[in-house]
Parts: C-alpha cells; structure tokens; sequence
C-alpha cells in the first residue's frame, strides 16, 4: 500500500512544469525522436505503478529518475550536436608544431627507421595531451602500419612499438602525393654558411687602417700589449688571458 502525495499548485510550480515540458520537447525534436522514441525510453525509465500514474512517492521518484535521466541524455546529445556544428562551420587549424634535430647516432638510421622515429618522438612531446584519448596517426610510412603487426621486430623497433602501447591510436596511411604539404616542412631548403669564424675576422681587420697600422708596428717593437699569433691574427692581452680582437 502506498500513500497519495498531493501537491499544492501555485503559479510558480505550473510555470516551472510548463517550461520543463516545453524544453523537454525542445530537446526531443532536437534528437530527432518521435512519439515512439519518448514512450519507449519514458517507460524504461519509469518503474512499477509509475508507469500508469505520477502521484505517489514511489512514482515520484520514478518521475524524478525520469527527468534526471532525461536531462543527461539531452546534455550529452545538445553538446555533441554544437560542437559537431562547430567543426562543421569552422576551419581546423593547427595549434602546434614540433621538430627535431637528429643525433649524429640517428643520422645513421635506415628511412624507415628515422620515420618510425619521428612519429615516436612526435607521441612523446605530446604524451600528456594524448592518453586517454582515440586518436589517428597519419604517415606515408606503409611500413610502419605493417609494423604493428609483425611478430619479430628488431631490438630498437620493438622498444618503440613497447611505447606505443600505451596510447590508443589508428594509422592511417596516406600516398607521398598526398602528403606534400607535409614533405615541404621538412625538406625546405635552408641556406647554410660554412665560412669559417677565423678567416671571417682576419678579412675584417686587413679592412681596419688602425689594425694595419697596429701590424706595422708589431714587426719591429711591442705595442700595447698587442702581439701578433701566426703573424696574421691580431690579439691582445685582457687580464693575462688573450683576446682576438676586431677594432
């Protein structure tokens, strides 16, 4: 035997119900139920006599499980709906780069290897941003999806494909034709000067009139704590310790 609850309406309770309702068949158009949808998980919700009438405390509760369900169902569908309409509308841009310079040791890696090797050092800067999460690895490399599948790996391979494991991830494997934009980062041209730094400051100070005056003097006699190494670099001495120097 259960008891009758009864309820003193006021204005502010059937306002407030109202507004719960027509929310409710907000967010239920938005999921795009019908009726069927709305009775179905209604009843699965609703539990023993509540299922036919809303007016004890057992079919309170119910009512209440009810709408907290309801309102979690909705709060999970409302935000994936926006952010999905976010991504839709907006561009994905990228939020972060990283490069790295190989050592003389992985210099020597075979192209396979240094490609392996760069999705693994890319996993480790971004480690705390992945756990946890399903993401997708996107490479040119199809031995490296091939990899992940074979049972004999070499000592260095198999300590990579060990921390591997903890991410969860997919590999997606993508044509070198489609991958160009990639390839541009890495392969750009970078003009590089060799010039050496000595003869750099020895053709500096052949331009300077005080230097070469200074040089004339230094053949015959001291001067000023100047001396000259080789007969070609000017220095001086600063403290006990020498300085090439540029005037």
């Amino acid at each position: 035997m259960w008891k009758i609850r009864c309820v003193r309406l006021t204005a502010a309770k059937i306002f407030s119900v109202e507004r719960w309702i027509e929310e409710f068949e907000d967010n239920a158009e938005l999921m795009e139920w019908n009726d069927l949808h709305k009775y179905i998980f209604a009843k699965k919700s609703l539990r023993g006599l509540a299922k036919l009438y809303i007016q004890g405390e057992a079919g309170l509760n119910s009512w209440r499980s009810l709408k907290r369900t309801l309102l979690k169902e909705f709060s999970t569908k409302i935000n994936s709906v926006k952010l999905h309409e976010t991504l839709r509308t907006r561009q994905i841009k990228k939020v972060y780069y990283v490069s790295k310079k190989t050592t003389p040791a992985e210099r020597k890696y075979c192209s396979y290897e240094l490609e392996v090797l760069a999705i693994v050092e890319a996993l480790k800067k971004f480690r705390i941003y992945l756990l946890g999460h399903n993401f997708k690895i996107i490479t040119d490399c199809n031995a490296f999806q091939k990899t992940m599948h074979k049972k004999e790996l070499t000592t260095r391979v198999a300590r990579w494909a060990l921390l591997l494991e903890e991410f969860n991830y997919q590999i997606e494997h993508r044509s070198g034709s489609r991958m160009r934009h990639v390839d541009a980062l890495s392969r750009y041209p970078i003009m590089q000067i060799t010039e050496a730094l000595i003869p750099r400051i020895r053709k500096a100070q052949d331009k300077d009139d005080q230097i070469k005056t200074i040089k004339e003097i230094l053949c015959y006699k001291e001067y000023d704590d100047y001396f000259m190494r080789t007969a070609k670099q000017l220095r001086k001495y600063y403290a006990t310790k020498s300085t090439m120097i540029i005037l």
